[in-house]
Formats: structure tokens, sequence, C-alpha cells
């Protein structure tokens, strides 16, 4: 690896040259996941601008947690503890000690992105392939034609996505399921 290259631009330049890094279609999965929740506090009079951090920190410990033991599960499990570690202090000090809510959640995108970054830093230098989650495939469907392979053979993140953003606009709107456009 050349010394301007770095692991945050690595799919960049893997694109550029023209070879597949195959994650076009992985890196959104924690988004709406975490949107969902951060819409789920917000209706809870919560207001959390840290999820990004929390996201970050859970992205590296998850990654290296997964590079070191060999189990995505393991990895997935400590990245669920990490941004909760993070969560629970955002509430320590926003319930607890009663401070605004957009500073501490802004302290937590800096310490998440800072921690994340240093912390993670070693974890680039490696070439080692990761475990990663397994593919779920739902037998018959995943044989419909363009739609079988796109809805019905995807990773538990993915998954998990779907259904988090049909939780949100089927049955968090206060009228019973089904979507609306309303708040």
């Amino acid at each position: 690896m050349a010394p301007e290259e770095t692991c945050h631009d690595g799919a960049r330049l893997a694109r550029l040259r023209g070879e597949p890094d195959g994650s076009g279609h992985r890196p959104g999965h924690a988004d709406p996941v975490a949107t969902v929740g951060e819409v789920f506090a917000e209706r809870a009079g919560v207001l959390n601008l840290g999820i990004e951090g929390m996201m970050l920190l859970g992205a590296m410990t998850g990654y290296g947690v997964a590079r070191a033991t060999g189990s995505a599960w393991l990895g997935l499990v400590c990245a669920m503890l990490a941004a909760g570690a993070l969560s629970l202090l955002h509430a320590l000090v926003t319930v607890g000690l009663r401070a605004d809510q957009v500073v501490s959640g802004l302290g937590l995108t800096f310490v998440g992105t800072g921690l994340s970054a240093v912390l993670g830093a070693p974890l680039c230098d490696s070439k080692a392939a990761v475990a990663r989650l397994p593919e779920l495939r739902i037998p018959v469907l995943e044989h419909i034609p363009v739609l079988g392979p796109i809805l019905f053979a995807r990773t538990p993140s993915s998954f998990s996505a779907s259904f988090s953003c049909l939780l949100r606009g089927g049955f968090s709107t206060g009228r019973g399921p089904g979507f609306t456009c309303a708040p």
C-alpha cells in the first residue's frame, strides 16, 4: 500500500482501480436501525446527537473483536455493547447530571469518532480476512426472479434494517398497522 493510501479510502481506491470490493450494499445497513432507534428516543423526549460516534465506536469494536476471535457473532455482540456503553454515558450525563442533551450528544460524537480513529488505526494495517455474518436465505422465496435474491437472500443486519423500517412505518404511528405520511 502506498503511503497516501489509508484504510479510510481503501474502498474508494479499489473502485477507482476497477477492483470490486463487494461492499456496495453493505455500508447502509446500520443507518436505518440507528435512525429508527433515534426516532423512538425522540418520541420519548431524548435528543441524542451522538449516534454517529456510537456507530463508529461499535463498528471499530465489532471489527476488532471479529478479527481477533474469528467470530462475527461475538463481534456483533461486542459492537452493541460498546455502542450501548456510550449510550449509557449519554443517559448518565443528561438524566443523572441534567446536562444539555445537545452538548452531551455532540461530545459523544467527538469521543466515539476520536476513539474509533485512534484505537482502530492499528486494525487498518492488516489484510487478513475477517469473519462475516452468514447470509440467510428464505428457501422458496429466494428463487423469485429479480426480487428473490434482493429481498430474501441477505445478511441478518440487512433483515434487521428492513424490519426496523417496517416497525417504524407500520406500528409506531399510534394509528395501528399501516403506513402514513403523518408524523
